[in-house]
């Protein structure tokens, strides 16, 4: 099992379809920048679509492996504070899941 915060807008059936695979998710879409480190305590996986991942959201996670950008880039994540704690940044273009049917 691997505790998800899901950040951003996601469609149901992604939701769903990682809570059957066995996963926590924690699902919260009105998070902001500002709300984030407060928010990914020992969550081990961030989902964001355009939800900017700043240092502080960053250093305030206590077991975060992996930040995900449902979306084409990964220019909204702070990339070099991920780098420093070990956190494996990454993105999924052309991923219908993530967005609102």
């Amino acid at each position: 099992m691997v505790k998800i915060l899901i950040a951003d807008a996601m469609a149901e059936e992604g939701r769903k379809a990682l809570a059957a695979a066995g996963h926590e998710i924690t699902f919260n879409a009105g998070l902001g920048a500002d709300d984030m480190a407060g928010a990914i305590g020992d969550h081990e996986v961030l989902i964001v679509r355009s939800t900017k991942v700043q240092r502080p959201c960053i250093e305030a996670a206590t077991h975060l492996k992996m930040i995900i950008r449902a979306g084409a880039a990964v220019n909204t994540i702070d990339g070099a504070a991920a780098t420093e704690k070990g956190i494996a940044v990454c993105n999924t273009p052309g991923t219908q899941v993530s967005y609102i049917p």
